[in-house]
């Protein structure tokens, strides 16, 4: 029999404290919120709303505005390309300079160089849109090379679900690590359990928003 044990909230918080996430950040709203209005470019409402929900996000918005991360970006424009647009409508977006108005046409412009299906700006369904900029942005922000397995259970005490969760955090944060798997990623632990001797060994399994 197979049971999915998902992490309750003290596996939860060590796995934030593993990752470098503040949750409080993840759950909670920028202040103060956006005020500026983005311009559709022709039917591209569903890119707006995307934007305004990535930089809503004040954890998300805090890395793109940060002058550290900001200078990284901004010196590596050709390998991070999406990035240094998302730090420039961050800026826009909360620049206090009361800005009304902003057409992200900068910011299209570089997702059609990506994906020549947004050249056509026409309607595109926002969901599809808000994984392709997600899984972008992890690959120009993963600070580590190589892939990375979802089943992170080599070398694991199979038996020991304590261990089969470290290992699996451990192996996850030295192995695929970005703004995007920090905030983006969840994961479960998967029992099967014997039906004959009722002993029951766990495997550790990642999933995500992003498909990083």
């Amino acid at each position: 029999t197979t049971n999915n044990l998902f992490y309750n909230q003290n596996f939860q918080n060590n796995f934030n404290q593993n990752m470098n996430v503040n949750t409080n950040q993840i759950n909670s709203f920028s202040e103060p919120p956006i005020k500026v209005k983005l311009v559709n470019l022709d039917d591209t409402s569903y890119l707006n709303s995307d934007l305004y929900l990535l930089g809503n996000i004040k954890a998300f918005k805090d890395y793109f505005l940060n002058s550290n991360n900001a200078k990284d970006i901004t010196a590596n424009i050709k390998n991070k390309p999406l990035s240094f647009v998302t730090h420039r409508l961050f800026l826009h977006f909360y620049n206090n300079k009361g800005e009304k108005e902003y057409k992200p046409d900068s910011y299209m412009e570089v997702l059609a160089a990506l994906n020549i299906v947004y050249k056509s700006r026409k309607r595109r369904n926002p969901n599809e849109l808000l994984s392709f900029i997600l899984d972008n942005l992890h690959s120009e922000l993963n600070i580590t090379t190589g892939n990375y397995n979802i089943n992170n259970n080599n070398n694991n005490n199979l038996y020991d679900k304590y261990s089969v969760i470290q290992n699996g955090v451990n192996n996850f944060a030295n192995s695929n690590n970005s703004l995007i798997s920090r905030l983006f990623n969840w994961f479960e632990i998967k029992e099967l359990q014997c039906q004959q001797c009722s002993r029951s060994i766990y495997n550790f399994y990642t999933f995500n928003t992003s498909k990083v």
